[in-house]
C-alpha cells in the first residue's frame, strides 16, 4: 500500500507494461511458469523424465542440458503448440545463447542447429504427448488465475495500464522466430 501511494504520488501517469515487442514469452506462459514455482517436486520428476524418455534423440551431446531444460519449459508453458514452432523457438534461443550455434553471414539463419537432434520430434511420441498433457494440466489453472491477479494489479494499481497487441485476451504465444537475434 505504501508503495502505491508513492507511485501515484511521484509518477501517477508512469505506464504499467508486463509485455512488449520483445517479450520472449507471453504474460500467460510466463504466469503458467510460476506457478512451476508452487510444485517444484513434481517439476523435477517430470523433467527427470523427459529427459529419460528423450534420451534417443540427444546427439553428440545436443540439444546440451540447458537447452533441453528450456525446451521442457517452453513447452510446458505454451501447450499446445505445434511441434514446428517448438523447434522454431528453440533454434531461435540457441542462437541467441550463442553456445553452440552462430549466426550466417546474412544474421537470419543459425550456421547449425542444436535442436534438430529432436527429430523424431519427441512431441509426436505418444508417451511423451500424454505425461506432458497431463502435467500441464496440472498447471493451467494456477496460469490463468495468476495471469488475472497480473491483470487485476495492472488494471488497479497507480499509473496507466498497457496491453501490448491482444495480451487482453488469453494468449500462450512465443518470440517470433522469423526475427534475428538482436545484436
Amino acid at each position: 500500500m505504501k508503495t502505491c501511494r508513492r507511485q501515484q504520488a511521484r509518477w501517477p501517469d508512469s505506464m504499467l507494461a508486463s509485455s512488449t515487442h520483445d517479450t520472449k514469452r507471453s504474460e500467460d506462459v510466463r504466469a503458467r511458469l510460476a506457478a512451476i514455482s508452487e510444485i517444484p517436486e513434481a517439476w523435477c520428476e517430470a523433467v527427470r523424465r523427459w529427459a529419460a524418455m528423450n534420451e534417443r534423440h540427444r546427439h553428440n551431446g545436443l540439444p546440451d542440458r540447458n537447452i533441453e531444460y528450456f525446451y521442457y519449459q517452453t513447452l510446458a508453458g505454451a501447450w499446445p503448440l505445434s511441434g514446428e514452432r517448438a523447434l522454431a523457438c528453440m533454434e531461435k534461443a540457441s542462437c541467441e545463447a550463442g553456445q553452440h550455434t552462430k549466426l550466417g553471414p546474412a544474421k537470419t539463419r543459425p550456421t547449425t542447429k542444436p535442436c534438430s537432434s529432436l527429430s523424431p520430434p519427441p512431441w509426436r511420441t505418444r508417451i511423451f504427448r500424454e505425461d506432458l498433457d497431463n502435467f500441464v494440466a496440472t498447471l493451467a489453472e494456477a496460469g490463468r488465475i495468476t495471469s488475472l491477479a497480473q491483470t487485476l494489479l495492472k488494471l488497479t494499481a497507480p499509473g496507466v495500464p498497457d496491453f501490448y497487441q491482444g495480451c487482453e485476451l488469453w494468449d500462450l504465444s512465443l518470440m517470433d522466430p522469423g526475427q534475428p537475434p538482436a545484436g
